[in-house]
């Protein structure tokens, strides 16, 4: 069963009307499924991720959610049913613990331990000396990047929203964040029954993604299975190969540093 469709989406930012960020873009995403939306950076992955949170309309086209047309639902109930880790995490000037609780139905503290755990997140919580009541400051400046998005995690685990929509989570992180972050981000997307939408540069997070998008200058210029998309020989295979070359390039440079020690 569908849960998210895109019906010929066209959009625009109204500070630059001429500019179409997103020229036509239909996909749809089953429910409980994986959907990964990949391309180079300027393609509209992340307007896109912007529409599905209705901080904006198409100028074109239709969003639908359960078959129900965008437009239709009240912001309020959309958000109720989304969860959202993006590169910046928002976070209240309040306690970890309700920082964790925000949005979510009453539940109980073990719920909640449970949730954090779950994120990689229970263990720099107790080192704190107020533990979850321990306050995070404005935008959540007495934590590290890391431990902000573990926070943003354990928070979508508790609400467990029917949409969950990652953009890009890991992006700005050093490599020792990076991991602790991903291992959360890996039990989030592959725990079971929710429905996930996410933009990542990370392969292996790509790869296993029941249906895999490719977004080029605003358009979806292939869609399909990992393995599908590389025989293809397009698009996503050049991004695939460029990454790998990528990682090879690091891995002997990390090598010649560690020999030259």
């Amino acid at each position: 069963r569908v849960l998210f469709r895109s019906e010929d989406v066209r959009f625009a930012y109204q500070m630059r009307p001429q500019q179409q960020v997103l020229r036509g873009v239909s996909f749809a995403v089953e429910e409980g499924s994986v959907c990964a939306l990949v391309g180079k950076s300027g393609g509209g992955k992340s307007t896109m991720v912007h529409l599905l949170l209705r901080y904006y309309d198409p100028s074109e086209g239709r969003l639908t959610l359960g078959g129900v047309d965008y437009t239709q639902l009240a912001l309020s109930s959309l958000h109720a049913h989304i969860g959202v880790v993006s590169q910046e995490t928002q976070l209240f000037n309040t306690t970890i613990a309700e920082n964790i609780g925000y949005g979510a139905a009453p539940h109980s503290h073990e719920a909640m331990v449970a949730a954090a755990s779950a994120a990689q997140a229970h263990g720099f919580i107790s080192g704190f000396e107020d533990g979850y009541e321990t306050r995070v400051g404005e935008r959540g400046q007495r934590l590290s990047g890391g431990q902000k998005q573990r926070i943003a995690i354990a928070r979508c685990l508790l609400r467990s929203p029917r949409l969950l929509l990652l953009d890009e989570a890991t992006s700005a992180l050093d490599a020792e964040s990076e991991a602790l972050v991903q291992k959360a981000l890996d039990g989030l997307i592959w725990a079971g029954g929710r429905t996930v939408v996410l933009v990542a540069h990370r392969l292996s997070t790509v790869v296993n993604a029941h249906q895999i998008v490719v977004m080029d200058h605003g358009q979806v210029v292939e869609q399909g299975t990992h393995d599908v998309l590389l025989r293809r020989e397009g698009v996503y295979a050049s991004l695939v190969a460029t990454q790998l070359q990528k990682q090879r390039e690091q891995i002997e440079t990390d090598a010649a540093a560690a020999s030259a020690k």
